[in-house]
């Protein structure tokens, strides 16, 4: 629900405005300009939100597959989201420079994807170098969990331009997870 509620909170507050078009339900965004505009934040929170929150619904409450295989439903959450970003990214105005001729949000979407299959791979293996993915403090699970935080990090520093700032909250986020020796 926070997906959605995120991007209902972007379509009243008037930010994030679609690509101009001539659809029977586009609307005025007079932050950007005069020109009926595709609603994208609603296309994202149906699908990034919405559709996405259904799909785990379903696939935790009427399969086995958090039991049978954990990890599967995160990458299977991870590729969704992704996919779904990179629809909804057609119909919205790009925030920023193009990277490789791509919106940031598809770009950093195709890395989520990688990740993602990364993760679907460790779940249908069922462990990563001889222990099972489901023990806890795995010793390979600190080192999953510091590569994602990188990478979120990555993505952070590049759109807020402030990379101290996040860099001090990553290292105090750790100090606090690990502890200090």
């Amino acid at each position: 629900p926070g997906l959605a509620f995120g991007r209902l909170g972007n379509f009243i507050n008037g930010e994030l405005w679609g690509r101009p078009a001539e659809v029977p339900w586009a609307m005025v965004c007079p932050q950007a300009d005069n020109l009926p505009r595709h609603p994208s934040q609603l296309y994202e929170a149906a699908l990034e939100g919405a559709f996405m929150l259904a799909y785990v619904q379903h696939r935790f409450w009427r399969n086995k597959v958090v039991q049978e295989t954990p990890g599967q439903l995160t990458g299977e959450f991870l590729i969704g989201y992704a996919l779904a970003r990179m629809l909804c990214e057609h119909f919205r105005e790009p925030d920023a420079e193009l990277i490789l001729g791509l919106s940031r949000g598809s770009f950093y979407s195709i890395f989520m994807i990688v990740a993602a299959s990364g993760v679907l791979n460790v779940a249908s293996i069922g462990s990563v170098f001889g222990q099972p993915i489901y023990k806890p403090r795995a010793p390979l699970s600190g080192l999953l969990c510091l590569a994602m935080l990188a990478g979120g990090l990555m993505v952070l520093m590049l759109d807020l331009g402030r990379p101290e700032r996040v860099i001090v909250a990553a290292i105090l986020q750790m100090e606090k997870q690990f502890g200090k020796g």
